[in-house]
């Protein structure tokens, strides 16, 4: 079972004004594995941060 499944990740968005879900196909160590796809996710969300 991972960290949150989908009923945590609907009351989440729920909760949060302002929430975006990023999905990636991949394992538990995405930050590894899809690095160009953490990354980009990371920058937009520092991005939207600084608005």
């Amino acid at each position: 079972m991972a960290a949150m499944d989908s009923d945590d990740v609907d009351r989440a968005l729920g909760l949060l004004d302002d929430a975006e879900l990023v999905r990636v196909a991949s394992g538990h160590l995405v930050h590894y594995e899809r690095p160009d796809v953490y990354l980009e996710a990371a920058r937009d969300l520092s991005a939207r941060a600084e608005d």
